[in-house]
């Protein structure tokens, strides 16, 4: 799967499923925009990526301010000569141990903001960019939370539906510009969002298992589109 000369976006580029997917495209060919809060993190990632002889970007950037967004896509229009693959991956996740009544209103904010605005204006963004040149992938990294209610992530699930509806929304609208629009729906992760009991007692996948979807989704032929995938594990080492 070859992605030579392509240049890409990915949030939440700094850990976990970011890193292993701006990694793996590198590998492949792209020229890989890192997105993130920490600057310091990004800057390690992009290290490893240049040892491995690819061609990236830093560019630090909180998804749930629209003008860092607007100013990381003109970035890397000016440093890539513009945008053919946009990975929304940025995402946060609080325990509401509490429950509704409970519920710490910050932190539901800030799941809404990042994990459910955050992905809008980087469609947002990234669309008129691909509209422009005719063509172009946005992969929105969703949850099985998204699909089923899950006791007590009551903000994350309310901002993965979020994701879910607009990204189906998204793809009847972009499809006639060319752009492709694909859901993409991991199970459990181990990532920094998972507890380190959980990690250590559920079977779950790796960030570089995801990784590998995207790649697989965004290096289709272009009559062909994944609107939606899901990855789970299968219970077999």
């Amino acid at each position: 799967m070859n992605l030579d000369g392509r240049s890409v976006i990915v949030t939440g580029a700094s850990k976990g499923i970011g890193r292993a997917t701006a990694k793996m495209l590198a590998d492949a060919g792209a020229h890989v925009c890192l997105a993130a809060r920490s600057k310091a993190r990004l800057e390690t990632v992009a290290e490893e990526i240049k040892a491995n002889g690819g061609n990236t970007l830093v560019v630090p950037t909180d998804v749930s301010d629209p003008k860092q967004v607007a100013s990381m896509m003109k970035t890397t229009q000016d440093s890539l000569g513009g945008l053919d693959i946009m990975i929304n991956n940025a995402g946060v996740g609080h325990w509401d141990w509490e429950g509704v009544v409970g519920g710490n209103l910050d932190m539901w904010t800030q799941e809404i903001e990042v994990n459910l605005l955050g992905l809008m204006y980087g469609t947002h963004y990234a669309a008129k960019l691909m509209q422009e040149q005719g063509k172009g992938d946005i992969v929105n990294i969703g949850s099985g939370s998204g699909r089923t209610t899950a006791h007590p992530w009551l903000g994350y699930v309310a901002s993965k539906w979020g994701v879910r509806g607009f990204t189906e929304a998204s793809l009847r609208d972009l499809r006639d510009d060319g752009i492709r629009v694909t859901h993409l729906i991991p199970g459990a992760v181990e990532t920094p969002l998972q507890p380190e009991e959980d990690i250590e007692s559920t079977q779950m996948l790796n960030p570089e298992d995801v990784a590998d979807a995207i790649l697989y989704a965004v290096s289709r032929p272009d009559h062909i589109s994944i609107n939606e995938l899901m990855l789970i594990p299968s219970g077999r080492e």
